[in-house]
């Protein structure tokens, strides 16, 4: 915080720097995560992401910082959508193999997906209220991943055929 008061320019271009950074490790994690989980899991929007997050990386260190702030909602908006679409194709996928209780999960992935479209349709609006975004999907997802865990015991892997 004080350093953003004694140069406020400085501090800027640095974090916007380490920002950049930290999307393309995103990216990178994003790529690893697709190669690594088994065909049946794969999506592949994880690969879309991982590949837009390096070239997003790539223009935020070359962008100049006044279209800085609609970039970064454009990022937020696609791998919200991606997200999005990810969790709603595994909630099918739990589905399809007889897992019960996963409404977290689909619940999570329509607060992700209208998070996504605001990002969309009011990208300013969006940009300036960026806490409560991630605080609700913060909330959710926790709540999803939770819920997860305690009914994981209860999931087991069934003929679909077999009902």
């Amino acid at each position: 915080g004080a350093l953003c008061f004694v140069a406020p320019a400085t501090f800027a271009e640095t974090i916007s720097f380490f920002i950049a950074i930290i999307v393309i490790i995103f990216g990178a994690y994003r790529l690893i995560e697709y190669f690594t989980t088994p065909a049946l899991f794969r999506f592949t929007g994880k690969l879309i992401s991982g590949v837009f997050n390096f070239v997003i990386g790539y223009l935020l260190l070359n962008t100049p910082g006044e279209s800085m702030i609609m970039l970064f909602t454009i990022i937020i908006a696609v791998d919200l959508v991606l997200v999005g679409i990810e969790k709603l194709a595994l909630a099918m996928k739990l589905s399809y193999f007889g897992a019960e209780r996963f409404g977290w999960l689909i619940a999570d992935a329509v607060i992700t997906l209208a998070c996504a479209t605001l990002f969309i349709f009011l990208p300013m609006i969006s940009f300036s209220i960026l806490g409560v975004f991630i605080g609700i999907y913060m909330i959710t997802g926790g709540a999803s991943i939770l819920f997860e865990c305690i009914n994981a015991k209860e999931y087991s892997l069934r003929d679909p055929a077999k009902k």
